[in-house]
């Protein structure tokens, strides 16, 4: 192999990832009839957009796309703590952003959209209305996290259910939303240093067969 060829086999660039935001806000639920133990444990909601470009969703509003959203259970008395890859039947759910506010997040047609879990959870629920974040935006425009980061969150009322034992429904206590901008392609610092290490046992193998 030609040096060229090797050290252009280690030096390509790293794909990185479009830019993306991640949202998440905590509450705690509450419920007169408590039979999944939630009362007093912290539910957090963690989403991550898709991109940091607004499109036009159908009802003409500027969206965000979400690639993924995580629920995480901490200090729950029915054995359900954990974090929890939320799914939906139909469609991914948008973040829908308007001159008085945003939806956090909704499916279309319906803002309650019901997700569900490989471990035997659904819930139903919007999740959260959002306050306005002060400035116009349309579809195009570019998102920046700075402008969710502190929101306020009407969290609204929402359904559990686990493992088929019958669904209750517990309200949620208001909360804050958290907004920073993410990117899973950065790799990290020990990746660099093992391509380099390749790279130079690469080229002592080359130098070696050069000198035979």
């Amino acid at each position: 192999m030609r040096l060229s060829s090797l050290l252009a086999l280690f030096l390509l660039p790293v794909a990185s990832a479009s830019a993306s935001i991640e949202l998440s806000f905590s509450f705690q639920p509450s419920t007169t009839e408590d039979s999944y133990g939630l009362v007093g444990s912290t539910f957090t909601y963690t989403m991550i957009t898709a991109s940091d470009v607004y499109f036009e969703n159908a009802n003409g509003d500027p969206s965000l796309a979400l690639a993924s959203v995580q629920l995480t259970i901490e200090n729950s008395s029915g054995g359900l703590d954990g974090t929890y890859d939320l799914q939906l039947a139909e469609s991914f759910p948008v973040i829908v952003v308007f001159a008085g506010g945003g939806y956090l997040p909704i499916q279309a047609p319906s803002a309650f959209p019901t997700w569900t879990t490989e471990e035997g959870i659904t819930i139903t629920s919007g999740l959260g209305l959002l306050d306005s974040l002060g400035k116009t935006v349309l579809p195009g425009d570019i998102a920046v996290a700075s402008d969710f980061d502190g929101l306020g969150v009407f969290t609204w009322p929402f359904t559990f259910e686990a493992n088929d034992s019958g669904a209750v429904s517990y309200d949620a206590s208001s909360a804050t939303l958290s907004a920073a901008p993410y990117s899973a392609a950065v790799p990290e610092p020990a990746t660099y240093a093992a391509l380099g290490g390749l790279a130079a046992l690469g080229l002592v193998a080359w130098r070696r067969r050069q000198q035979r």
